[in-house]
């Protein structure tokens, strides 16, 4: 046989060493027996089972004669003779996960075996052994022994240092020495099973990660699957594994009958909560892990429902805003974590909206926090509010709550919001001021139309632009028509300092005659009820004007009558004058004066004065005869005498005109004197009152002594009106009134023959009233003197 290195002979010894765990294997004597005294005939366990019973020896290399080395190649080398070890007490997770380590042997101690090369009974010497020059001598299987060989170099236990260290696959006392194959198997066979630590607990914050206070979650399953295999395992999403948390959220793995390779694990994620960490995690399972545990593999869950909401939100408002003014407006929130979930993220949002004229400094605000379950968290906010226009405005309150964590669902949205809306007067101060003019025509005339001019200033001293309404009322007596009556100007857009002005023409149309005020008046105020004026006493302001209206009238002396009582040889008589006036219009009504004056001798006084006036009111068509009595004496009672009466009619009011008219300037002579009958007597003899025969009449001579050229005379019956004539002035009449008579006129003979004082007489005259003389002046006048028929005679 070939010569052995000494390192083949030192690892023999090594192996010699190695495998001092008893293995007595019994098996029935097989028809090719192996060997007691050539181990290297042992290849496989088929070879163990073949050797002699009573054949105790170690099994030198699984491999037979290859050496484990201390790389990745051992553990191969080990699986490699799988089948040998399980077959003598080992376990695949001891192939696997037992740790490699060095143990020391020493020289005594409890030897559950050994072997020797040779045949040998127990408890006996073994012979050398002669192919490696390698003996092992044992004393018995519970007492010491001795190792020694022949080779030098080798050590004998016993007078040596009294150990040996080996490197060894182990777990507990059970061990297969590295160098050789050798092992050592007691009867508990215990096995490394690695294990991979699990913790679910409830992630409160969702950070993914545990924090202090933040409890475990039980009753959580995880699936194991293998990715990878190192030993040849079958791969793929079959589920080699199930665990579940307990009370305390932890779970085990344990790696029994799992080889090392890469495995899943998955969890299965409760119904109502969502992962705030990895769902699956990949742990990697290497050789030797012993029952070591692998790192924990942490897994965190959070319940994905809540419900946040916004329990209050009011606004307080000052009840009044003004234009232009920063004002403040409070905002008071309050917000409540409901659960389930906790430690949620929120963000509430706050806006104040308002009209298009008010300014709202940041009228968005946010503010984001966390809410713990059943937390209410409160919050104000000022508003800087200013509105430029003064009216009603409506602001508009929104606030909206929302759940940040995207992960979480808020189970009731709808009171997430609060929305309302609040109205407030906006007010403003302005000084609105106003003035007026009134500019009429002096004059117009009855149903003529006068236009005024109207002037009318705006003017606002504060607040503005604002709108404004100017009203103007024309004012004039009851009987004017009025065109507009008002004037009315709305939406005067008028800035601070604005002067606003306008001149309206009006028409007035007045009925009567007389003096017309006419007025104006103008108010002026903000058409904005929230507009306020300052000062309210310039807000109106009046102008005055008159307007005379005139209206024609025709006022007439129609006629004038007088009547002188003058008789031969008296001092004193009196004289009546008859004027007759009328208004031939169109001015109706028109108050006047008729002025007489008597103009007498010069011999004569006269009383009362020579000028007499008296008022009338002349209605259109409507003839009025106004009387005047005078009394004269007179000095020279040898003559009758002429008197002037002068009459005329005038207006006794401004405003009618009076259109040219007709007045008297005449002489009027008393040509109706009594005279002497035929007989030469001043009236005719009587016998009686009533006698017959004896009728009322008289002889008068008419038209004697004129003295403004006027030669012919009328002789009127005044009762029926019947003019006789013309006559030549001095004419003598006999008239007679005959009540009931046809007035009649017929020549007389002259003085009837009678000589003396007698004077002819020219006619008779018959008629049913008195009788007056009448003259027709060269102006066209009638002028009449009365002639008084004396009564019957006594």
């Amino acid at each position: 046989m070939a010569r052995t290195s000494l390192r083949q002979k030192w690892l023999a010894i090594a192996c010699a060493l190695a495998v001092i765990g008893a293995v007595l294997v019994a098996a029935a004597p097989a028809a090719e027996a192996v060997s007691c005294t050539d181990p290297t005939q042992v290849k496989n366990q088929a070879d163990l089972s073949k050797r002699p019973v009573d054949c105790r020896f170690f099994v030198s290399d699984p491999g037979f004669n290859e050496l484990i080395d201390g790389d990745s190649s051992n553990r191969a080398s080990l699986l490699a003779s799988e089948p040998l070890y399980l077959a003598n007490g080992f376990t695949q997770n001891f192939l696997w996960y037992a740790r490699q380590d060095t143990i020391r042997v020493h020289e005594s101690g409890d030897l559950p075996w050994t072997g020797c090369n040779a045949r040998h009974a127990p408890g006996t010497d073994c012979e050398p052994a002669t192919a490696s020059g390698l003996e092992i001598v044992t004393e018995g299987r519970n007492g010491p022994y001795t190792v020694f060989t022949s080779i030098a170099g080798a050590k004998q236990m016993n007078g040596g240092p009294g150990y040996v260290d080996l490197d060894v696959f182990i777990h507990d006392d059970m061990w297969i020495a590295r160098v050789c194959g050798n092992w050592h198997a007691i009867d508990s066979r215990p096995k490394p099973v690695p294990t991979i630590p699990i913790e679910k607990f409830d992630d409160v914050n969702r950070n993914g990660e545990r924090d202090a206070g933040e409890g475990p979650v039980s009753s959580v399953q995880f699936d194991v699957r293998r990715v990878t295999s190192r030993v040849g395992e079958t791969t793929g999403p079959t589920v080699v594994r199930t665990v579940t948390t307990n009370a305390t959220g932890r779970a085990t793995v344990e790696l029994d009958g799992l080889g090392p390779g890469r495995y899943s694990i998955t969890e299965q994620v409760p119904s109502g909560s969502f992962p705030t960490t990895d769902t699956v995690r990949y742990v990697d399972v290497d050789f030797g892990l012993g029952d070591s545990s692998l790192p924990l593999q942490v897994f965190g869950n959070a319940v994905e429902t809540v419900d946040v909401a916004k329990t209050s939100f009011t606004a307080d408002l000052p009840d009044n805003f003004d234009a232009r003014t920063d004002t403040e407006v409070t905002v008071d929130v309050e917000i409540t974590n409901h659960g389930p979930a906790d430690h949620v993220p929120v963000r509430d949002v706050v806006e104040l909206t308002g009209p298009a004229d008010c300014t709202i400094r940041d009228a968005r605000r946010e503010f984001e926090t966390i809410l713990e379950v059943g937390e209410t968290e409160s919050r104000s906010f000022t508003f800087i509010v200013n509105c430029d226009r003064p009216s009603f405005h409506e602001f508009e309150f929104d606030d909206e709550l929302t759940v940040t964590d995207s992960r979480l669902t808020d189970t009731n949205p709808s009171n997430n919001r609060a929305n309302f809306k609040e109205t407030r007067p906006v007010w403003a101060e302005t000084d609105l001021s106003t003035s007026v003019g009134l500019d009429c025509p002096t004059r117009t005339d009855v149903d003529v139309t006068a236009v005024c001019t109207v002037s009318i200033d705006v003017t606002n001293n504060g607040y503005g632009p604002i709108a404004s309404t100017s009203e103007t009322v024309i004012e004039a007596p009851s009987d004017c028509t009025v065109v507009p009556a008002t004037i009315v100007h709305s939406q005067l857009e008028l800035d601070d300092g604005d002067t606003w002005s306008i001149a309206e023409e009006v028409a007035i149309t007045c009925s009567y005659r007389s003096f017309h005020p006419i007025s104006a008046a103008v108010e002026v105020g903000a058409d904005d009820i929230h507009v306020i004026d300052v000062d309210t006493s310039n807000d109106a302001a009046t102008a005055d004007d008159v307007i005379e209206v005139f209206h024609d009238a025709d006022l007439r002396v129609d006629d004038i009558s007088l009547f002188c009582d003058e008789v031969d040889g008296a001092t004193s008589h009196t004289c009546t004058a008859i004027v007759d006036v009328s208004n031939s219009g169109p001015a109706p009504d028109v108050m006047s004066l008729v002025d007489a004056e008597l103009t007498p001798s010069p011999d004569c006084t006269i009383a009362p004065s020579a000028l007499q006036s008296k008022p009338v009111t002349l209605a259109i068509g409507v003839p009025q005869s106004i009387e005047f009595t005078w009394t004269l004496d007179c000095s020279d009672t040898s003559m009758l005498h002429p008197n002037r009466v002068e009459a005329d009619v005038r207006k006794d009011e401004p405003h009618p005109v009076d259109v040219p008219g007709p007045v008297t300037d005449d002489w009027i002579v008393p040509v109706c004197m009594p005279t002497v009958n035929p007989d030469g007597r001043n009236e005719p003899a009587a016998p009686g009152n009533g006698g017959q025969g004896q009728n009322q009449d008289g002889f008068y001579e008419f038209g004697s002594k004129s003295l403004d050229g006027t030669d012919q005379v009328w002789v009127e019956d005044m009762g029926t009106g019947t003019v006789f004539g013309p006559f030549e002035s001095g004419v003598r009449i006999k008239y007679v009134e005959a009540n009931g008579a046809t007035p009649s006129i017929r020549p007389m003979g002259g003085n009837n023959g009678r000589g003396g004082s007698a004077t002819a007489v020219d006619y008779q005259i018959k008629g049913q009233g008195d009788a007056a003389a009448v003259f027709f002046d060269e102006d066209g006048n009638v002028i009449r003197t009365a002639c008084l028929v004396p009564p019957f005679p006594q």
